[in-house]
């Protein structure tokens, strides 16, 4: 009589640590090219520059430090009440938004992003962002960058 011993989770297991590490690896750009960006900005705001807000927003300040005009980029980032520490918005507090705009060479843009319709309340202090990151930009040549894991993340604290 045949008795099959399971190797099926060993086997399973090392598929999973194989693909993990290959993630790992293709996440990485080892000196392709230079950092493609650089924040300069960062911070939570009561007072919109460009009127996109009226109680609170974020505004952040990117620099293309690459030689491509950039198309569009896609930001994401985590936000946090910065006395309880807690998730102020009646949704999630992980947001994504995407810009669209060209950013030349060696240029600067300042974006907002609008927190007023996250919030039930006009807060009476700032909120406090975390993990942000540029996850992707597309270039006008068609090419594009992306951090799929958050690689190059920073906090308001961090500038």
């Amino acid at each position: 009589i045949f008795k099959a011993t399971s190797v099926a989770p060993a086997v399973e297991l090392s598929f999973l640590l194989l693909f993990i590490i290959s993630l790992t690896f293709l996440s990485c750009n080892f000196g392709a090219e230079t950092f493609p960006y650089l924040i300069e900005e960062l911070e939570t705001s009561s007072y919109s520059e460009k009127g996109l807000f009226e109680h609170l927003g974020l505004r952040f300040k990117i620099l293309n430090t690459g030689t491509k005009s950039i198309e569009k980029i896609t930001v994401a980032f985590t936000v946090f009440d910065s006395v309880s520490g807690e998730n102020p918005f009646i949704t999630s507090n992980y947001l994504e938004a995407e810009f669209s705009g060209t950013i030349q060479p060696k240029e600067s843009k300042t974006f907002e992003i609008s927190f007023d319709d996250k919030v039930n309340f006009v807060p009476n202090h700032l909120f406090r962002t975390e993990n942000f990151y540029v996850k992707s930009i597309k270039y006008k040549d068609g090419s594009a960058w992306k951090d799929i894991f958050a690689s190059y993340s920073i906090s308001e604290e961090d500038l």
